[in-house]
């Protein structure tokens, strides 16, 4: 999958609530600032999902790092 690599983050401009990775807009128009915080957050929910694939069969520690993975992405989503 391509999309844009590294730390998307929200920064408030004015009413909106773009999602920029560094010196990127990532998204742009967005008035809710859940939303946004969710766009940023879709990159790390799409490594925690795609690591859950590829490990699935497994059940040891590997349970944990995926647990680990979607705790980081929920918390992002959430702004904490």
């Amino acid at each position: 999958m391509n999309y844009t690599k590294g730390n998307w983050e929200v920064i408030q401009h004015g009413i909106t609530y773009p999602v920029w990775c560094g010196n990127f807009k990532v998204a742009e128009g967005i008035y809710n600032k859940a939303n946004a915080r969710l766009i940023a957050a879709a990159p790390d929910m799409y490594e925690a999902q795609k690591a859950y694939h590829s490990l699935n069969p497994l059940h040891n520690d590997s349970e944990a790092i995926l647990y680990a993975l979607g705790e980081k992405a929920i918390a992002k989503a959430e702004g904490k």
